[in-house]
């Protein structure tokens, strides 16, 4: 077997490199992961599948009555509905 490199300098610094390069790769990964997913539950015009209604917005909150909210502003972020009356 051929040795490519010819001192324990050099391996040092390929193992070196080598370990910085995946590191870097794993740390951007949760990035890439997250550029990829465009489409979010809150800004979908469309209804919600049966598995979603079960799920929630989030795993540990299941609610039957899912839909579009018409009184969300999604540009101002803002709700416009009526408030509850104290009783």
């Amino acid at each position: 077997m051929r040795n490519y490199f010819s001192s324990v300098r050099q391996r040092n610094l390929a193992v070196g490199v080598a370990i910085c390069g995946f590191s870097a790769a794993m740390a951007s990964l949760p990035f890439v992961v997250r550029k990829r997913m465009t489409k979010s539950l809150y800004d979908s015009e469309e209804g919600l599948t049966g598995s979603q209604i079960q799920r929630g917005a989030f795993m540990n909150s299941g609610s039957k009555d899912v839909g579009r909210d018409h009184d969300w502003s999604k540009e101002t972020r803002e709700w416009a509905g009526r408030r509850n009356k104290p009783d």
